[in-house]
């Protein structure tokens, strides 16, 4: 299946948790967007982490309904563990199930602590298959994105490698004119007039033996250098 697709399954998929079953709340969009490059599947280890966490607090729990005196206390802990641990990735759902098991054993009542951990025990199983299909998603999206890098750096080499030895050679040309004699602060008038070039633009400037082929910018003046005397406006046009 195309990337584009799954992407857009995955952001269908995590919308129903919040829209239609309210699983999570937005403590588990937050997490959700601190997966990093270097660490794409960071935010599914800490969410696997967490099941394991809370089914060992569970059978935890279990035991202690199994008593004949039930150690309220004790139980109380436990709860507020799987509440803390559910708010941090919010699981919504066992989050709201935690206060009523609080709120059992506040009471000691021995019975509605039994069907609170029930009903928590549901909860979280219910949660769990909702995320882990979640986490099967980001993980065939991460393992697709992993196999195209190697493409990618293939065809960026191809693409660098082409436009490498294709590059045409720019050899520098440079016109040189040999200049006689030195300019004092005396002025030289030059003249300038048309030479034997073929070219419609071009035209040889010349100063007694010494000559310099110049050409002509678009305004209409002589493109030349102030060190070959002064230039004849009248005769330079």
């Amino acid at each position: 299946m195309a990337l584009p697709i799954l992407r857009g399954l995955l952001k269908g998929y995590v919308q129903s948790l919040f829209d239609e079953v309210g699983i999570v709340n937005d403590q588990f969009n937050r997490l959700h967007f601190l997966k990093s490059v270097e660490e794409p599947d960071a935010v599914l280890q800490r969410i696997e982490a967490y099941f394991v966490d809370v089914e060992t607090i569970l059978s935890e729990l279990t035991c202690h309904v199994e008593n004949p005196d039930v150690d309220f206390s004790k139980s109380a802990s436990l709860a507020q563990q799987i509440e803390e641990k559910s708010t941090s990735i919010g699981a919504e759902h066992v989050r709201l199930a935690c206060a009523d098991l609080l709120r059992a054993c506040d009471q000691m009542h021995k019975k509605n602590f039994s069907q609170s951990l029930t009903w928590m025990k549901n909860e979280f199983s219910h949660t769990r298959n909702k995320l882990e299909a979640f986490i099967q998603m980001e993980r065939r999206i991460i393992r697709l994105v992993n196999n195209r890098l190697p493409e990618y750096s293939k065809m960026a080499a191809a693409v660098n490698h082409h436009t490498f030895f294709n590059l045409t050679h720019l050899r520098p040309t440079r016109r040189t004119a040999k200049r006689t004699g030195s300019c004092g602060h005396g002025v030289t008038r030059v003249r300038c007039f048309d030479g034997s070039t073929s070219e419609k633009n071009r035209v040889t400037l010349r100063n007694g033996n010494d000559s310099l082929d110049i050409c002509r910018i678009l305004n209409g003046m002589w493109q030349t250098s102030g060190g070959w005397g002064r230039i004849d406006r009248d005769d330079g046009r």
